[in-house]
């Protein structure tokens, strides 16, 4: 019986001493199940089929998942492959929404084989958990189902999980090895949101969407290579990404979008491909290391702020394709001593801080200043020939 683990350091152990705990006591109350097991560990189930039950959340005597009064699991704990009741044997295929939501004092979890679906927080804030294992033949992960696990270091997911929930592992601060599977088509928003201690990411060529803010607040990435499936990427990607050096962009992507990289200290340049059309607003923002930009024929618009805070940044080339420069796009980069215009004809710029001013010097080609220096917001610019 082969498992894929989400884990820590050690082998699931059970808190009852077994991998198949023995059921010694259970009541049944309309579709719900209380069950016990080696007299020690009362468990929830939810009916939910003919012969299938969720493990649910205790809500007897009127409790909720998050009542100050609910029972607490201790501990290592195993949740059973089938639970009978009335002479019937159920077989546990989900986990609840919320059915072990803010497990403080559980620190190994063991999930058997046979589960499909896995719910909505259902371990989320269970942050003394180091070790959780996924079965093969799961297909979903819900929103914010293990976020704030705040020591699980490592995430293999079996090749059946097709869906992944928003902030699936939102804050799992400890976690520093991913391996997805080869039917995950999309990561959705905050998957991996302030999944401070990740280095690293492969991602497979499955996949043909990202969400926004995925990897935001990931501190410790330094590298990412984006498949050449995705056509497109989503705002703050990988916003405050702090330690990213290295980014590979798909080719086909036509806009940089609002603060993808907002506040990546660490990223010194980034070469943008032929398809990009669009750098919008605040892209680049606080991105001090930044010293080379490649900008691509084709690209017409850099939006507000695209570049604000590029401190390293000391000389930018502008493509003959471009059509509008907004506000403070690049005049706040107080390094920049110099831009090139390859274009031979005034285009849009806002009039607060798109183009640096003097003594920053704006080079256009010989014989075109004309077209230039007279411009409303132009002519307060320092404009020369190239030589």
């Amino acid at each position: 019986m082969r498992k894929i683990l989400i884990a820590l350091t050690a082998a699931i152990i059970a808190s009852c001493g077994t991998k198949n705990p023995s059921q010694t006591d259970v009541t049944i109350n309309g579709e719900r199940i209380t069950a016990t097991f080696n007299d020690t560990t009362t468990l929830h189930f939810k009916i939910i089929g003919e012969s299938e039950v969720a493990l649910t959340w205790d809500n007897s005597n009127g409790k909720n998942y998050n009542s100050p009064t609910r029972y607490f699991h201790k501990g290592e704990l195993i949740i059973p492959t089938t639970v009978s009741a009335n002479d019937k044997e159920y077989r546990v295929t989900s986990i609840d929404d919320y059915a072990l939501y803010q497990q403080r004092q559980l620190n190994r979890i063991s999930l058997p084989d046979g589960i499909k679906s896995i719910g909505t927080k259902s371990f989320s804030g269970c942050d003394k958990v180091v070790e959780i294992n996924i079965p093969d033949g799961t297909a979903s992960l819900g929103e914010e189902a293990f976020s704030r696990c705040k020591r699980i270091t490592d995430i293999t997911l079996p090749e059946s999980t097709k869906s992944i929930g928003d902030y699936c592992f939102r804050n799992c601060v400890s976690l520093n090895n991913i391996s997805l599977g080869r039917n995950i088509k999309k990561l959705p928003e905050g998957t991996f949101f302030g999944c401070a201690s990740i280095e690293r990411v492969e991602l497979p060529n499955c996949i043909e969407n990202i969400g926004p803010e995925a990897f935001s607040n990931c501190l410790s990435l330094k590298e990412i290579e984006l498949p050449a499936s995705l056509d497109s990427l989503a705002n703050g990607l990988f916003a405050m990404c702090e330690s990213l050096e290295t980014v590979t962009l798909p080719d086909g992507i036509k806009s940089l979008p609002m603060d993808i990289f907002n506040r990546c200290s660490s990223l010194k340049e980034i070469k943008l491909p032929k398809s990009v059309k669009r750098i919008d607003s605040w892209a680049f923002e606080g991105c001090t290391s930044l010293t080379n930009v490649s900008l691509n024929e084709g690209l017409e618009m850099i939006g507000e702020g695209a570049f604000a805070g590029c401190i390293s940044l000391s000389k930018i080339t502008l493509p003959k394709s471009i059509k509008s420069i907004e506000s403070l796009a690049l005049g706040v980069c107080g390094a920049i001593k110099e831009i090139e215009i390859l274009g031979n004809k005034a285009f849009h710029i806002a009039p607060d801080g798109a183009l640096p001013q003097k003594p920053a010097k704006i080079y256009v080609a010989r014989g075109t200043i004309d077209q230039f220096q007279f411009k409303p917001v132009w002519k307060e610019l320092l404009i020369m020939e190239k030589r």
